[in-house]
């Protein structure tokens, strides 16, 4: 079984992954036709069961499986990690999603995944290591921009600790 997943707020990449093995391929993007058939659209053809973000080398995804659409999975590297009640996440330093503190732009990241209170896994990064950030360059955006669309740990992280969250995640 592969899962089909789009890159973290850059949706025109996109990789398959296995996720008994880690192994990701790669989809490379293929020229389609825009509705009104003038302007071709560069985008990858998949089905979307998640989202992924190669961060400090580890490649990360969180996906739903398609074979058992209710369980939400996060992957970190070859390691598939299911997210339910008995989850929680711990992230450092801590940060606003909407206005990050000057002191934290550079810090040294850390996010820790448990299950019943148990260490599962743990990733330190530093922000200039996360791969395939999103680039405004308009200088009056309609809305803020939000750390969890540059950083997959950290959404990880929110929807952890958000009541009810994990649930809206990628509906089934």
């Amino acid at each position: 079984m592969k899962i089909s997943l789009i890159g973290h707020h850059k949706y025109s990449i996109a990789a398959e992954l296995d996720p008994q093995t880690g192994e990701v391929r790669l989809i490379p993007r293929t020229l389609h036709r825009s509705d009104d058939g003038k302007s071709p659209v560069w985008l990858p053809e998949v089905t979307q069961n998640g989202w992924f973000q190669p961060i400090r080398g580890l490649f990360v995804a969180l996906y739903r499986d398609p074979e058992s659409p209710s369980q939400l999975w996060l992957q970190l590297g070859e390691q598939r990690f299911e997210l339910d009640e008995k989850s929680s996440s711990q992230f450092e330093p801590e940060i606003s999603n909407e206005d990050i503190a000057p002191e934290h732009l550079d810090a040294e990241r850390t996010f820790r995944l448990y299950r019943n209170g148990t260490l599962q896994a743990i990733h330190h990064y530093r922000p200039d290591e996360i791969e395939n950030q999103t680039v405004s360059i308009d200088p009056f955006p309609a809305w803020p921009h939000e750390e969890e669309e540059d950083d997959l740990l950290f959404f990880v992280h929110r929807v952890l600790v958000q009541d009810g969250r994990r649930l809206r995640v990628l509906p089934r």
